[in-house]
């Protein structure tokens, strides 16, 4: 999706299929100046004079409070929060719960959210260096800092990765350790916005002149150019992928007592629910289907009747269910 100008009529958003070419229009959104789409729901986030209007299947509904967005905010999402700037609070960054839409943190400067929704990514200038700066969304406490390019700054959702643009080149940092991962020439002059698929890594990139394209983050190559004109700077957005696998899947067996417990495959954010698969034999689900555990990593059972089981666990988000995990054998006595 893109933010754009249609004429008289005002700010609208774009919904643009990169693959047809084919741009239609949903709105328009009066005094609409920005465009941002939610990872871990189906809701796209429109601000506005008035704040940040929600919009998903179930409606519109506003968020925010008394927190009005500067016209070129750079909001950020992690973890079921959102994070923007607002006006009248000396460039202060707040950071809301999105469900609720309660204010949960305020930092005094300009900060983008990680994946998680735990931290905060900001920068700091020191003697004709910018350092890069990973922070405490509870505490505001310095974790991590490392020298590293200016730019505007996007989270990958999946991976945790920081991608840093600017005008002229695109840059990979890793979440953690805010170590240079690798950097490339820029699709555009003068990018303006951008967004990033997190099923397939595809960076989405806006130039100053309507262009849209797309940089492959995975394989550091160019994907996809599409020059798509509009009459403003465009606004990109994504739709939310299913989540990835559970991996290492484990379980304890103590007497009738089942354990098992696996890691999250992507952002622990990025799940509403998991759900369990087990059957008599490998890759069967004839005992159980898609059995609703919770969004923690462990469940436990017992009794459990006696025999070899062949477990699986799947992750679920509002985009749906994602791979099985690891098989893992359980014999119960």
């Amino acid at each position: 999706m893109w933010l754009g100008i249609s004429g008289a009529t005002g700010p609208g958003v774009y919904v643009h299929d990169v693959a047809s070419g084919r741009t239609t229009i949903v709105g328009p959104f009066h005094t609409a100046h920005t465009l941002i789409g939610n990872p871990e729901r189906p809701e796209v986030y429109v601000f506005d004079l008035g704040g940040v209007i929600a919009l998903s299947p179930a409606g519109a509904r506003r968020l925010g409070g008394a927190c009005r967005p500067y016209s070129n905010t750079s909001p950020s999402i992690g973890g079921g929060r959102l994070a923007y700037g607002c006006v009248g609070e000396d460039t202060a960054t707040a950071v809301f719960d999105i469900q609720t839409g309660a204010r949960v943190a305020t930092y005094p400067g300009a900060a983008t959210l990680s994946a998680d929704g735990t931290h905060l990514f900001t920068y700091r200038f020191d003697n004709d260096v910018f350092m890069l700066q990973r922070r405490s969304v509870a505490t505001g406490e310095l974790i991590a800092e490392a020298a590293s390019p200016a730019g505007q700054m996007i989270v990958d959702p999946a991976t945790g990765d920081l991608l840093l643009y600017d005008w002229y080149r695109v840059h990979l940092i890793d979440g953690t350790t805010l170590a240079t991962k690798w950097s490339a020439v820029s699709l555009h002059y003068r990018v303006r916005y951008a967004a990033i698929n997190t099923a397939s890594g595809l960076f989405i990139s806006a130039g100053d002149d309507g262009s849209i394209g797309g940089f492959d983050t995975r394989n550091v190559r160019p994907a996809v150019q599409a020059q798509i004109r509009s009459h403003w700077w465009p606004s990109a957005t994504v739709g939310s992928p299913v989540p990835a696998a559970p991996t290492a899947a484990t379980a304890q067996v103590t007497g009738s007592a089942v354990q098992v417990s696996w890691t999250p495959g992507g952002s622990p954010a990025a799940v509403s629910r998991y759900v369990l698969e087990a059957g008599s034999g490998p890759g069967l689900s004839n005992v159980l289907a898609g059995l609703d555990v919770g969004p923690q990593p462990s469940f436990a059972a017992s009794p459990v009747p006696p025999g070899t089981h062949y477990v699986r666990i799947r992750a679920e988000n509002y985009a749906g269910v994602g791979a099985p995990s690891n098989e893992i054998v359980v014999t119960v006595p």
